[in-house]
């Protein structure tokens, strides 16, 4: 399913005026202001799982197709949600009192494309793929700054992984964080004092892999080593090389 996957905010219009009118704290605004959301689309079977990350705010809620379910929203609010497909869109149906909010989410291209209707309000917001954007972002740094290192490459090659030699598009992408016996998330990595500020960063889900028996394993994190900006006390960026892990494995212990 195209909506699968983690999504990473890229621009928005109208999102001051919806936060104004579904009464959003003038605090919580600022966190928006401020924070690029992450969101997590994921599917097994007939369940369903979206997780919305806003600074330290997180939402997370796991439904079935047709199926009402409680919720509760970012500021606190506790909803009453119905998710239906029309298509390839999904609509979700948030009510709180006599109030609702229709948000609707498709994927146009590498872009998942969300409005959010209160009333006479919508807003549309745009996320990037995360595995396209990290693809994107280490193949700029290999070819611009010229790194080699075999973690580097192992990167590119798990990032780029597809379902048959001959397919080119974003849809071929096999979700490895996922689908591995030692599946693992991504957190965006932040740092003002450094140049990019924000680099996904992978995060084991599990010490154990998810196979019994475990034959001895455990999951640990891979790492890799890249270059980036960081500024001195003198005022100016210099280069250094930090380690950002980048998947899970497993490993005997």
């Amino acid at each position: 399913m195209a909506l699968v996957g983690t999504w990473k905010y890229v621009s928005a219009e109208k999102l001051e005026e919806y936060m104004q009118a579904t009464g959003v704290p003038e605090n919580l605004r600022e966190v928006a202001r401020k924070n690029q959301p992450t969101m997590e689309i994921s599917q097994n079977g007939d369940s369903w799982t979206i997780k919305t990350i806003v600074g330290d705010k997180v939402k997370d809620s796991t439904f079935t197709i047709g199926q009402e379910f409680q919720s509760t929203s970012l500021i606190g609010q506790p909803l009453k949600c119905v998710v239906t497909m029309d298509g390839d869109k999904m609509v979700e149906s948030q009510k709180e009192g006599g109030n609702e909010v229709i948000v609707t989410r498709s994927v146009s291209g590498d872009e998942l494309v969300s409005t959010m209707s209160f009333g006479s309000v919508t807003a549309t917001d745009l996320s990037s793929n995360l595995w396209l954007v990290m693809t994107m972002m280490f193949s700029h740094m290999l070819s611009v700054y010229g790194q080699n290192s075999t973690e580097n490459n192992v990167l590119l090659n798990l990032l780029r992984t597809k379902r048959s030699s001959d397919c080119d598009n974003s849809n071929c992408f096999i979700n490895i964080a996922r689908n591995s016996i030692c599946p693992w998330h991504y957190r965006i990595n932040f740092n003002e004092y450094r140049r990019p500020r924000s680099i996904p960063e992978a995060i084991c889900d599990s010490d154990s892999p998810r196979i019994f028996p475990t034959h001895g394993l455990s999951c640990l994190p891979i790492s890799a080593e890249i270059y980036v900006k960081q500024l001195t006390f003198n005022g100016q960026f210099q280069w250094r090389n930090v380690d950002i892990r980048v998947g899970c494995t497993a490993v005997l212990q």
